[in-house]
């Protein structure tokens, strides 16, 4: 059975992504998150960002 990705939208706050997931940018070069730990990533969907961020749900964008 496939893993499942689950995209929690959070009040106020970013997308936390569980699961498998690919990141890429708008070139379609992905991201490396081989070391990255195996919590969460976070979307950040503030729109105030200068340019879109992602990082591990532990930190701050």
């Amino acid at each position: 059975m496939a893993e499942t990705t689950k995209i929690t939208t959070l009040d106020n706050g970013p997308f936390l992504v569980n699961g498998s997931v690919v990141l890429t940018d708008a070139e379609g070069n992905q991201f490396d998150l081989t070391n990255k730990p195996e919590a969460p990533v976070a979307l950040c969907r503030c729109g105030e960002a200068v340019r879109s961020c992602w990082f591990p749900a532990k930190s701050n964008c």
